[in-house]
């Protein structure tokens, strides 16, 4: 978990620190942007940042923010997995949550399921608790990209057991 952590931190110092150069390019009464007008032309022009500018700069920090979160969130779920397997964890190991996540991903979906197909995933699901085979989460199954929002980190956290934690 620590390189989640020093992930989230880099990307917050990054983030802190463009939000600090937006502070400074609006500050209208003392910053003034130097540039040439055209690449042939020597002269300089000095200019203040167009409203324009201001709010794509502003929706910037908005996706950094966004991706922070988005990337956070996969990397910690992705650790999970990461010990599971590298630690060789059991499904009699796993808490509550994990239990559920595993035997969802093993078994296809039930709905359109014969009979036969039914019981070869239950038989396949109840060997491996059986045999205490290592278990294995799908890091392809972990799809929310550009569809994160409050609603659906809450409802990650629950499914995974997250609890709420200060350290950040």
């Amino acid at each position: 978990m620590d390189s989640v952590r020093r992930d989230f931190k880099e990307r917050k110092d990054e983030i802190e620190g463009y939000f600090s150069f937006l502070a400074i390019l609006t500050d209208e009464e003392n910053t003034l942007l130097k540039y040439k007008k055209h690449q042939d032309f020597v002269e300089d022009k000095l200019s203040d940042i167009s409203k324009n500018i201001e709010n794509i700069l502003i929706s910037n920090g908005f996706l950094l923010l966004y991706n922070l979160i988005e990337a956070t969130l996969r990397n910690a779920i992705l650790e999970i997995y990461d010990v599971i397997e590298n630690e060789e964890i059991t499904f009699e190991q796993l808490s509550e949550n994990l239990k559920k996540i595993w035997i969802e991903q093993s078994s296809p979906h039930l709905n359109n399921l014969t009979q036969k197909v039914l019981n070869k995933c239950v038989f396949d699901i109840t060997e491996s608790i059986l045999t205490k085979e290592t278990i294995l989460l799908s890091k392809d199954k972990l799809d929310f990209s550009g569809n994160l929002d409050a609603q659906k980190i809450r409802e990650l956290a629950k499914q995974y057991g997250f609890q709420k934690h200060s350290r950040f």
